[in-house]
């Protein structure tokens, strides 16, 4: 079986005509996601070679089963459905002559306030995703077009969405939290010596020192790092007590006042930058992150996003 056989088979519908840029975000904002999936993407504008018949390519395209649909359905979506002769008219009434095959799975995407309401055949009777809230706010549609895409069931993708818009808000929270003081660290990769700016030489945080268990990795002088002289270690390796301390002083010189009540997630921040920014760094190159950074990573997890939303509040 070749790669391509192995792709699964995708093909977006969506309003025909007006500007070309006006559609031309279904390219960064879904289908490039869909092709990081597995998918193999047929969108008029890319899989079409100019001087075919269109609708015989289309047709062609619809035949290959399994096949996934993806109606991407706003009011200009309905407007071109209902109008006699309309590129999108044509193309639905292809799909409902293949509505029933067994292997073709149609999926309405509605991404506009109230368009549910108004679908066309084959979409009416369809369950489909309102993506209404996440376009509405800005956030990538991609990722859940394509969880849709491999299996994911009503309530996970609903879950999903949660999660994706309350990852937007903490990020719109930490981008208001940083915008006045941007933390960066910089690591110089001979010395070793770790800079916060603002703030100067990176220092284990007062908490280290009052805590038994964290007191002696502050004092900790070994192999050439000090982190009681601003001199951290870091390498291309799993990170142990070493990285994950520079880890957690890290975020706490990035939350200086949650130093005295949230030493917790503190060192939860710290073993998720150990884990996914300083392991990657070799002990001969610089260390260098700054707060997106920060918040990326402690994004991607479940728990550094909880930990994330407390020292934001």
């Amino acid at each position: 079986m070749t790669d391509e056989q192995e792709k699964i088979p995708t093909f977006i519908s969506y309003a025909w005509g007006g500007p070309y840029d006006k559609k031309d975000w279904l390219r960064s904002n879904i289908i490039t996601y869909l092709e990081g999936a597995g998918c193999s993407v047929f969108w008029d504008r890319d899989s079409i070679p100019i001087g075919t018949p269109i609708f015989s390519e289309i047709e062609s395209a619809l035949d290959k089963t399994p096949l996934n649909v993806i109606c991407v359905c706003d009011h200009d979506y309905v407007a071109s459905a209902m109008t006699k002769g309309s590129g999108l008219h044509a193309e639905l009434k292809m799909l409902r002559r293949r509505s029933k095959e067994p292997d073709l799975k149609i999926i309405p995407v509605i991404i506009e306030e109230s368009v549910n309401r108004l679908l066309p055949q084959p979409l009416a009777d369809r369950l489909y995703i309102d993506l209404t809230s996440l376009h509405e706010n800005g956030i990538t549609l991609g990722p859940t077009v394509a969880s849709a895409v491999l299996g994911a069931s009503q309530s996970q993708i609903k879950v999903e969405i949660a999660a994706r818009l309350k990852a937007a808000e903490i990020w719109e929270r930490a981008r208001l939290y940083f915008q006045h003081q941007p933390w960066e660290i910089h690591g110089e990769a001979g010395s070793h010596r770790v800079l916060c700016n603002p703030g100067g030489p990176l220092l284990p945080p007062k908490w280290m020192y009052d805590d038994p268990s964290w007191s002696y990795r502050a004092l900790d002088c070994q192999e050439g790092y000090h982190p009681a002289h601003g001199i951290w270690h870091w390498d291309w390796w799993t990170p142990g007590a070493s990285m994950c301390t520079l880890g957690a002083a890290i975020c706490s010189a990035f939350f200086p006042h949650k130093c005295d009540e949230s030493t917790g997630d503190l060192i939860k921040g710290g073993e998720i930058i150990a884990q996914r920014i300083v392991r990657f760094v070799k002990s001969t190159e610089p260390l260098d992150m700054n707060w997106r950074n920060f918040v990326q990573v402690m994004l991607l997890d479940a728990e550094g996003l909880q930990a994330l939303d407390r020292l934001l509040s």
